[in-house]
C-alpha cells in the first residue's frame, strides 16, 4: 500500500477541512475558467454548491461538524 493511505482512517474534521480548502480553490479558480470560456457559470455554481453540500452533510446527519 502506498504512503498515501498510511494515515487512514482520516477523521471527519480533517475530511471537512480538505473539502473546505477545495471549495476555496474553486471559488478562486472557477471565475477565470468562466471568463476564458473553459467552464459555464452554471457548471461552476453547481460544482461549488455540490462541495458545500458535502460540508453540510455531517451536520444534517448529526455526525459532527458541518454548516
Amino acid at each position: 500500500m502506498s504512503a498515501l493511505f498510511e494515515s487512514l482512517p482520516i477523521p471527519l474534521d480533517a475530511q471537512i477541512a480538505s473539502v473546505e480548502r477545495e471549495i476555496g480553490l474553486r471559488v478562486n479558480v472557477y471565475p477565470r475558467f468562466v471568463a476564458e470560456h473553459r467552464m459555464r457559470q452554471e457548471k461552476a455554481d453547481h460544482e461549488i454548491a455540490a462541495m458545500a453540500a458535502v460540508v453540510a452533510l455531517p451536520a444534517s446527519l448529526n455526525l459532527g461538524r458541518g454548516r
